[in-house]
């Protein structure tokens, strides 16, 4: 671990902690009886509200009431 503590010129502190961890790979998660997977990636944005892994979009309900 590391810690840095500095000072700027209008007298406030700052605190920076550097830590390091060693992060296990997650299990795979299969639906029950499958090898389809049961998590799925979403990416949120501005054109399309959410767009899934398989590429569905849902679009973002401000824009659809212009």
């Amino acid at each position: 671990m590391k810690l840095t503590v500095t000072r700027d010129r209008a007298g406030r502190f700052f605190l920076y902690v550097l830590v390091e961890e060693r992060i296990e790979r997650l299990p795979a998660a299969f639906a029950p009886g499958t090898q389809a997977p049961k998590a799925v990636g979403i990416d949120l944005g501005l054109a399309a509200l959410v767009t899934l892994d398989d590429g569905t979009t849902m679009d973002h309900p401000r824009l659809l009431k212009k």
